[in-house]
């Protein structure tokens, strides 16, 4: 699933353990419960989701063009 995030826009994603999020342009963070450190993509990163609970999809800054953080959500295995 492809989506686009607005700067300062947050994603909520519930129960999405095991989640992979890829970052297509721009910058953003992701802070999971249970988890005391945040994690911060750019553009080509990925980060899969460990926890079993809540998880906060930031966008950080647009891209280039103004287009805002387009990210990639999807299952492996």
């Amino acid at each position: 699933m492809r989506l686009r995030l607005a700067c300062g826009e947050v994603l909520r994603l519930e129960g999405a353990q095991g989640c992979v999020v890829e970052v297509a342009r721009g910058r953003l963070w992701i802070t999971e419960s249970g988890n005391l450190r945040d994690v911060f993509l750019l553009a080509g990163e990925r980060h899969r989701i460990a926890t079993r609970g809540l998880a906060l999809v930031g966008a950080e800054t647009h891209a280039g063009d103004g287009s805002g953080v387009q990210i990639v959500l999807h299952r492996e295995g």
